[in-house]
């Protein structure tokens, strides 16, 4: 699991909610006129049960943006509705991604490998 695994299921976090409820292994959703197929696999829940429990200790406001991106919203959606400056809102994003990511270390669901490859002046 990387952090880019990880944005991407916060990105299709509302296309693969479903099927992570009713316990299904394989989701299959459209993006525009194109089809997705996505294996859900433990991760993939584990993800979903972080994010749910960062989701009952938070503020307000980062309830907000975290409910927004679960329901699909863009980034320019969520800036609007939230009181931040846009760098405060990445800031903030970013810090949610690196949440989810420290739990997923946690977890085991990250690899020795993948700790080294991550960039640091990225």
């Amino acid at each position: 699991m990387t952090k880019e695994g990880i944005e991407d299921i916060i990105r299709r976090y509302s296309n693969l909610e479903r099927y992570v409820k009713d316990g299904e292994t394989v989701a299959s959703f459209y993006i525009g006129n194109r089809k997705q197929t996505v294996m859900i696999t433990e991760a993939v829940r584990t993800v979903y049960r972080v994010v749910d429990e960062i989701y009952e200790r938070e503020n307000k406001w980062m309830r907000i943006m975290i409910d927004g991106l679960k329901k699909g919203m863009t980034d320019r959606m969520l800036i609007r509705r939230l009181p931040w400056e846009k760098n405060a809102y990445y800031d903030r994003k970013h810090r949610f991604i690196e949440k989810i990511y420290n739990c997923c270390i946690f977890w085991k669901l990250v690899t020795y490998d993948e700790i080294l490859n991550e960039g640091i002046g990225i």
